[in-house]
C-alpha cells in the first residue's frame, strides 16, 4: 500500500490521487519528479547507501532536486543534529547501530520538507525514548501547513501521535478512528 501511494508501484484498479495528482495519469518521468519533490519515504530497512556517510545519505534528496552539494550537506548536517546524531555524521551505515541508521533514514525523509512523509515501521529499531522523539518530529512535520505523515506500524506507542488511525487486517481497513489533532508537540 505504501509503495502504491508513493508512486513506486502501480495500483491495480480504481484511481489514486495523491496531493491532487492522478498517479495513474503521470508518466514514469513525471512520477519520479513528483516523488522527488513531494514525498519523503522512511523505509523499514532504511535503504541507506552503504558507500555514503550519514551526511551524504541525508543530502541525497536535496542533490536530486538540484541543490548544490555543499548547501545540501549543510542542511543534512543540521537535521542530523536535530535527530541526535551530531557525533555520527561522518559514519558509514555499517558503522551505525540500527537505531542510528533509522534516524539517518528519518532525516533523509524530512530533509527536503516533503508534503507527504510515508513511514514503514519508523520506531521498529528504537528504544522508547528515541521512538517518542522520532514520532514527535514526524508529528511536528505533519502540523506544518499542507503537510501529512502516513505511518504503518505494529507499535501501539505510535497511536498517541495520530489524528486518524486506520486499523487493518489482512490488507483491508477494518476501522477508522478520528482523534483530535495533536495541537502541541513536546
Amino acid at each position: 500500500m505504501l509503495s502504491v501511494v508513493a508512486g513506486l508501484l502501480d495500483h491495480d484498479e480504481g484511481s489514486l490521487h495523491v496531493l491532487d495528482s492522478d498517479m495513474g495519469a503521470l508518466s514514469n518521468a513525471e512520477r519520479l519528479r513528483f516523488r522527488r519533490q513531494n514525498i519523503g519515504f522512511l523505509f523499514q530497512q532504511y535503504n541507506l547507501l552503504p558507500a555514503l556517510n550519514a551526511v551524504e545519505n541525508v543530502a541525497v534528496p536535496l542533490i536530486a532536486n538540484g541543490i548544490p552539494r555543499k548547501a545540501a550537506e549543510e542542511r543534512a548536517a543540521a537535521l542530523l543534529e536535530t535527530v541526535g546524531l551530531a557525533s555520527r555524521m561522518m559514519a558509514l551505515p555499517s558503522e551505525l547501530s540500527g537505531g542510528q541508521q533509522q534516524r539517518v533514514a528519518l532525516a533523509r525523509a524530512l530533509v527536503h520538507d516533503p508534503k507527504l512523509v510515508i513511514c514503514d515501521e519508523p520506531t521498529a529499531a528504537l528504544d522508547h525514548k528515541t521512538g517518542d522523539a522520532v514520532m514527535a518530529l514526524l508529528a511536528q512535520h505533519a502540523l506544518s501547513p499542507d503537510r501529512a505523515v502516513v505511518v504503518v506500524t505494529h507499535d501501539t506507542r505510535v497511536l498517541e501521535f495520530g489524528d486518524r488511525i486506520a486499523y487493518m487486517d489482512d490488507g483491508r481497513i477494518t476501522q477508522i478512528e478520528e482523534r483530535p489533532a495533536v495541537a502541541e508537540v513536546s
